[in-house]
């Protein structure tokens, strides 16, 4: 049976910047480009949002508050997606401070661990209770 990994969130002092230069390393450190990343994000993000609905007794109407909520107006992706890049971008970061790469595990592998990632969830449950 396979192990899973424990992921850390990233140290609070994690800036923008360092998050961003880890998305923009990661592609060149894996030869993804960024729309091939971009979509392994959404991808994911998507996937994540299916596992954490089912964890309610009306998992469409979860499911349809997560994806398909517009984004504010001026805004390019509504709450749960900004919410879900950022983590992306932390769990990056964390591929690169941890030296996963050096690791014998491929980094879409690492990422779709993030699908199952029960601090994760957790991270979305007190989000949406201080979005009520």
């Amino acid at each position: 049976m396979a192990q899973q990994q424990q992921h850390t969130a990233p140290e609070l002092g994690t800036t923008i910047e360092e998050l961003l230069f880890a998305k923009r390393w990661v592609c060149k450190k894996t030869g993804l480009t960024r729309v091939e990343q971009n979509n392994m994000m959404f991808e994911h993000g998507s996937a994540f949002a299916y596992t954490f609905a089912q964890l309610f007794p009306e998992p469409d109407d979860v499911l349809d508050m997560l994806i398909k909520t517009p984004a504010p107006e001026g805004e390019t992706h509504n709450w749960f997606w900004s919410w879900w890049i950022m983590k992306w971008m932390q769990h990056d970061w964390h591929y690169i401070n941890s030296k996963m790469y050096n690791q014998p595990i491929d980094y879409e592998v690492y990422k779709m661990q993030m699908r199952f990632d029960n601090l994760l969830e957790q991270d979305l449950v007190y989000t949406l209770n201080i979005k009520r």
